[in-house]
């Protein structure tokens, strides 16, 4: 039986990899893969603006389902900082530069509760527009801790559990992480409307 395709509006390869892991029921493919140049301008101020932005865009290039996220690190000690802007703080800096940041501005500090956030944006072949969030509760870790992941893993420690993102092997970090539970939602959507289609047929 031939997979749905869906048109997954991300440059970032680590994302398309985690997708495909939490999706296997669909073809996953992206803009580059078409040689396609995807490139947009995320302003937005929340992130269901910016999934929508990118999301918008690349639907223009096709006649898929597409789907997009925006997601970052929200930290309560430090509300301005990352949030919408993750990927942007500190930009020509490496992940774990950016992470050496965010432990050194968080030294003395004790209150330490955190929360990776990820909003979903999926257009459908016609056109219609539908968001999905997950969100994953948690603190910052005293240290950098592990070499597994990417982005801010090595720092946040999930509810629950001792070790950070960074320290779990991909299937444990995707059976709790706030895009797994973003994508828990989509997925209960597409299989109830895939029935619908089919009662209708």
């Amino acid at each position: 039986m031939k997979k749905n395709t869906i048109l997954l509006a991300t440059s970032n390869l680590n994302k398309k990899n985690e997708y495909e892991e939490i999706l296997s029921s669909y073809q996953l493919y992206t803009l580059q893969e078409k040689e396609i140049a995807f490139k947009v301008k995320e302003n937005g101020k929340t992130f269901q603006e910016n999934a929508f932005i990118k999301a918008k865009e690349a639907a223009s290039f096709c006649n898929e389902m597409v789907l997009a996220d925006d997601s970052g690190l929200i930290i309560d000690a430090l509300p301005h900082i990352l949030g919408v802007h993750s990927a942007r703080f500190k930009k020509k800096k490496t992940y774990p530069e950016k992470c050496a940041i965010i432990l050194k501005k968080m030294k003395n500090i004790k209150k330490r509760t955190a929360r990776f956030v990820c909003t979903l944006c999926l257009i459908t072949k016609e056109k219609e527009v539908y968001y999905f969030e997950g969100v994953c509760e948690g603190t910052i870790a005293l240290s950098y801790q592990g070499e597994n992941g990417f982005g801010y893993d090595p720092i946040f420690i999930p509810n629950g559990f001792k070790q950070t993102f960074a320290e779990m092997t991909e299937e444990e970090k995707n059976q709790i992480s706030h895009r797994k539970k973003a994508t828990d939602q989509l997925l209960k959507f597409l299989k109830e409307r895939e029935n619908e289609h089919i009662i209708n047929q």
